[in-house]
């Protein structure tokens, strides 16, 4: 038997993937027209869409509605969690990759300059992925549900 990733529709979980980030920033932009706390909300509530799309194999609108679910009761840990991933280690990483793009750039050009400080910047990426990971499979686990 074919492991699920082989045999998948690419083109349903792509199609599911646009209209459900479509979705995503008009729900959050509109959270956040009406008084900026709905919009932090909704983008918590609806942070796990895409995972729900790309490994479940659902529709936006079920991801939508599964990672509101999953979240639900937990805004304000995710929030916390967010807030350390995007103020602490997204300055961290910002000042280095730009400390090193400004001191690669004046000594080997703006083309070296933008590569290091693109092979800086993807280790933290990889760690705001994995926590963000590890965030949703603490949740699944917690909620019971959790196969795959």
């Amino acid at each position: 038997m074919l492991h699920k990733s082989v045999t998948r529709n690419i083109v349903y979980v792509l199609v599911n993937s646009i209209l459900g980030s479509i979705a995503f920033g008009f729900l959050v932009t509109l959270g956040t027209i009406l008084l900026v706390i709905p919009g932090i909300i909704a983008y918590i509530a609806f942070l796990f869409m895409i995972v729900y799309i790309t490994v479940e194999d659902e529709n936006f609108i079920a991801a939508l509605r599964d990672s509101w679910t999953l979240t639900r009761g937990n805004w304000l840990r995710l929030f916390g969690l967010l807030l350390v991933l995007f103020v602490v280690v997204g300055i961290f990483a910002s000042l280095l990759s730009v400390g090193t793009r400004i001191a690669i750039t004046a000594v080997a050009g703006q083309s070296l300059g933008t590569l290091v400080s693109g092979i800086i910047a993807l280790p933290v990426s990889l760690l705001t992925l994995g926590i963000l990971a590890e965030a949703y499979t603490q949740l699944r686990n917690q909620t019971g549900t959790t196969e795959l």
